[in-house]
């Protein structure tokens, strides 16, 4: 059962992921197209030594990654973050700013290019219902650019339903975090990834896994 982060756009924007305009072949095709250039993945290293990875997508042209907070908690001073961009180009990177409670973070480029990064557009989980299509992007098992397809299962889970060690242990009983459940599948590495709808805009951040194998974000 995977877990995606709710996220907070036009009208063809939501009538495409309500299926009101025709899904055709190239659909998930041309979302991917338009969001995988801003995917990254994200490595820890100790020691110089990789230890933990995780996914990203670039929010900001100079170089400003959203991912979850648990990617990048136990990055110490005897840590080092490195960034993967689509293209294989690889920056070292800090943290930039993180909140445990909502289990989000943003990471900063330490040395960003002096052309503009590709970024991912921001949708909303408003209006989302069950059973539109989705698409979760990362680097599970550290396989970078990995594309994965689903729908809608459940909207607005609250993590007291999904029983997860992982969830309680980030957020408290009361926190009012919502969850998207999803059938499109991710693993260890889709951390902090995308969740797109078929426009290419993120409508969650992909999270977790849990009982049975279903993902939420």
């Amino acid at each position: 059962m995977d877990a995606t982060q709710c996220l907070d756009v036009d009208e063809r924007s939501q009538a495409k992921a309500r299926g009101d305009l025709p899904m055709t072949r190239n659909s998930i095709a041309d979302a991917v197209e338009k969001a995988a250039p801003g995917v990254v993945n994200i490595t820890i290293y100790s020691h110089h030594q990789p230890t933990s990875s995780g996914s990203g997508f670039l929010i900001d042209p100079s170089g400003l990654v959203v991912t979850n907070a648990h990617v990048v908690a136990h990055v110490s001073r005897h840590s080092s973050i490195t960034v993967t961009l689509e293209n294989g180009q690889k920056y070292e990177a800090t943290v930039h700013s993180f909140d445990t409670k909502a289990d989000l973070a943003l990471v900063q480029l330490n040395d960003p290019p002096a052309t503009k990064l590709p970024t991912v557009a921001i949708g909303t989980s408003s209006s989302v219902r069950a059973g539109e299509w989705v698409i979760a992007l990362g680097s599970p098992l550290s396989l970078q650019n990995s594309v994965s397809a689903g729908i809608i299962s459940a909207t607005a889970r609250r993590g007291s339903e999904l029983g997860s060690a992982l969830l309680s242990s980030l957020f408290a009983p009361s926190h009012r975090t919502e969850f998207l459940q999803t059938d499109a599948a991710i693993n260890v590495g889709n951390s902090g990834g995308p969740l797109v709808n078929l426009d290419g805009q993120v409508i969650g951040i992909n999270t977790m896994k849990v009982a049975g194998g279903i993902p939420y974000t």
